[in-house]
């Protein structure tokens, strides 16, 4: 029900999924008793995944391209990756380690970028994969930072991933994220 009030709740199946798998919460001993648990989960993606496909193609009619302008869509898909990447470092991340008062603004527009290899999108693109093979890395030695990672980058999903959003960079899409930013952080210190 969630779904259909808010997109954040789109990422809560891999959210349950992320905690099973991090802290190992259920343990299952046989094959046969996986098949139904990954068949009930596979479902519920594929469910999850046509009804995000039916909702964008009723509010903005074609789906975005890969590149370029399309329908109601201004750029791409590439290109939307590319500039979030950029969101997350350059804003949301310096927000969140150095909260300025003069860097909290509530609707910031950003440059739309087009290249991998300009700076600085090939630096975010780098530090957020290597963020994210670290987190995957460290799933056994340090759980509570592998899960504030991951769990980071999953709920930013809706906002800031494949479909072009107008609004590329928004205050208010960092809330949630940021308490597995948090996590990861303290962990770290601790």
């Amino acid at each position: 029900l969630g779904i259909w009030t808010k997109e954040i709740m789109w990422t809560f199946p891999l959210a349950c999924l992320l905690y099973i798998g991090v802290f190992n919460k259920i343990h299952l001993p046989s094959s046969q008793q996986r098949l139904p648990v990954l068949i009930w989960i596979g479902s519920v993606f594929c469910v999850i995944t046509w009804i995000l496909s039916v909702h964008v193609q009723k509010s903005f009619g074609d789906l975005p391209t890969w590149t370029g302008k399309s329908g109601l869509f201004s750029w791409g898909i590439y290109e939307n990756l590319l500039t979030q990447a950029n969101v997350l470092v350059l804003n949301y991340f310096k927000v969140l380690l150095f909260p300025s008062v003069s860097w909290l603004i509530f609707d910031r527009q950003l440059i739309l970028y087009q290249n991998l290899g300009e700076y600085p999108t090939v630096c975010s693109v780098f530090l957020i994969v290597i963020l994210i093979l670290y987190a995957f890395y460290s799933i056994k030695s340090r759980p509570l930072f592998a899960f504030g990672i991951l769990w980071y980058f999953i709920t930013l999903l809706p906002s800031s991933s494949v479909i072009p959003i107008h609004d590329t960079s928004v205050e208010y899409r960092n809330y949630m994220p940021s308490i597995g930013f948090w996590l990861a952080l303290f962990t770290l210190i601790a």
